[in-house]
């Protein structure tokens, strides 16, 4: 069953169509459990060699004082989390996010939290 749902979710189940057996698994699932119809965050793998970006260093010749803001999201067996923490901001903040939140669901909060304080603080420092 969790092989089917992951394929599916890849877009390569039953892509001739046909129905059988072993295709059958899926529609019967999705009329007794309607949730296996939610979507899923899990992705195939794609190598992309070309560099479509540049990387610009901040040399602070300007004499800013940098904000290091630290941000993170995990999942275990028993719950996610995500958490922030700033050293110069005194700021250390940690959210449960409960036990069907995917790690990418949890390491975008973390991103999302530590805007948030820059937003609320309304912190101009530009980053590089």
């Amino acid at each position: 069953m969790r092989t089917s749902l992951r394929l599916q979710s890849l877009g390569v189940w039953n892509k001739q169509g046909r129905t059988t057996k072993h295709t059958r698994i899926l529609t019967e699932a999705f009329n007794r459990i309607p949730l296996l119809r939610m979507g899923c965050d899990q992705m195939g793998t794609k190598l992309i060699y070309e560099k479509t970006y540049r990387i610009l260093m901040n040399d602070n010749s300007e004499g800013r004082a940098d904000i290091d803001i630290y941000v993170d999201g995990a999942k275990t067996d028993s719950g996610s989390g995500a958490g922030i923490y700033s050293e110069q901001l005194n700021t250390q903040i940690s959210v449960p996010l409960g036990t069907h939140t995917s790690v990418l669901q949890t390491k975008l909060m973390g991103i999302m939290l530590g805007a948030g304080i820059v937003a609320e603080r309304e912190i101009n420092t530009h980053t590089y």
